[in-house]
């Protein structure tokens, strides 16, 4: 072998080595890179989890307890007078009198109007007579019947003449009678539609009487609630009464009102329904004898429906609005937020009876709700279920915790 050729075969086996000896630095260099960056990901994993677990949402929760609840349903009333009388004339002529003025407080069988009935006079007299000469001709004829000097036909004829002058006379004395009119109960002269001097005609209403001493509240109660009521069940009902002045603002022009407390009777439950609200009448009787509560007024009635004694209920403010419904947060045994869905039914005192969604124990997410997110991991700050379960047994207003929780 020539010595140039050995050169060569030097140079190129060098060159291998030097090829082989670069891909193993870069191979190594690769490697350390990738270790370099996968230590890094994990180092920024570990902070970003305990940064997550720093930031937390925060939550306070109660656990569902059984509670009293009353199912009330609120509807608005009108009231009504308990009596409510058009008076009308009995017979025609001139209104010669009328006794009290409008608006002034009547007595039963007071009298109140008396119609100019001076022809109804002349009439009795002339009747009166006719009788008085009637019956003494009867009695002549029924004396000589028995002593048997006139017929049977005469002492009929005679005793038709009687009975029909008689009848004659009652019909004036009636008429007479119909001019003056008297109250038919207690009440109050509402209206009064005639003056003295104006011409009136039988059936013509000349007053209005209103005995709002008792007052009954007409409620429109819906089908689907209507077999919960029944007569002599107690009512709670509000409205709003002139409460007087707060503060001394002689300037302000305005009235301040204050809410009353009133308490009523269903006396009317209606059978058939209404055919175009398809609403049952209910009639509610309250006493009034302060006129607080006005025909025409509307009123707020309060019917209990059902009293429950393990109800599950919620603070109204821990309900969310969705599109799709309501909805609550309850955590569970791993501190995760789960979103339930609930169906609901009446309100209480700032608290929502729970039909659908809910059960006995679930923990209640009642601060910090606004925030969560199902499946997010929260922290819990506080269990308020001790205080929650001593305003249960102290019978206390549940709805009001928020004073509480919040501080």
């Amino acid at each position: 072998m020539k010595k140039s050729t050995k050169k060569h075969i030097l140079v190129y086996f060098l060159a291998i080595m030097l090829i082989v000896s670069l891909f193993a630095v870069a191979q190594f260099y690769v490697r350390q890179t990738r270790q370099r960056i996968q230590k890094t990901q994990e180092e920024a994993a570990t902070q970003s989890q305990t940064e997550a677990e720093t930031l937390l949402t925060k939550v306070k929760v109660v656990e569902i307890l059984p509670v009293p609840f009353t199912d009330i349903l609120v509807l608005p009333g009108t009231v009504v007078p308990y009596e409510d009388i058009d008076l009308a004339a009995k017979t025609s002529g001139t209104v010669e009198w009328i006794g009290p003025k409008q608006g002034a407080r009547l007595k039963k069988d007071e009298k109140l109007l008396q119609v100019d009935v001076t022809s109804s006079k002349t009439k009795v007299t002339e009747a009166r007579a006719l009788y008085e000469q009637a019956l003494k001709d009867y009695n002549r004829i029924k004396r000589l019947y028995n002593e048997k000097i006139t017929s049977k036909e005469q002492l009929d004829n005679a005793e038709t003449v009687l009975n029909t002058s008689k009848a004659a006379l009652d019909s004036t004395s009636v008429n007479l009678k119909d001019g003056t009119l008297y109250s038919p109960i207690n009440g109050i002269l509402d209206n009064l539609l005639v003056d003295p001097g104006e011409y009136i005609n039988p059936g013509q209403t000349v007053m209005k009487i209103v005995d709002i001493d008792r007052v009954y509240i007409e409620l429109p109660v819906p089908e689907k609630d209507i077999l919960y009521f029944t007569k002599g069940q107690e009512v709670a009902l509000q409205m709003s009464v002139a409460g007087g002045r707060e503060n001394n603002n002689e300037t302000s022009g305005t009235s301040d009102f204050r809410q009353g407390d009133f308490n009523g009777v269903i006396d009317f439950v209606s059978m058939t329904a209404d055919n175009t609200t398809r609403t049952y009448l209910v009639k509610v009787l309250a006493e009034n004898s302060e006129h607080k509560m006005r025909p025409g007024m509307i009123v707020r009635a309060r019917l209990v429906r059902r009293e429950l004694q393990d109800a599950i209920a919620v603070p109204f403010f821990t309900i969310i609005d969705h599109e799709k419904g309501k909805s609550v947060f309850v955590i569970d045994e791993e501190g995760v937020a789960r979103e339930r869905p609930i169906q609901y039914g009446s309100f209480q005192r700032g608290l929502v009876e729970i039909r659908n969604g809910l059960k006995l124990g679930d923990k209640l997410v009642v601060v910090g709700q606004r925030s969560l997110v199902e499946g997010q991991k929260v922290e819990i700050t506080g269990d308020i279920t001790p205080l929650a379960r001593q305003w249960i047994l102290e019978g206390r207003d549940l709805s009001k915790l928020t004073v509480d929780i919040l501080q």
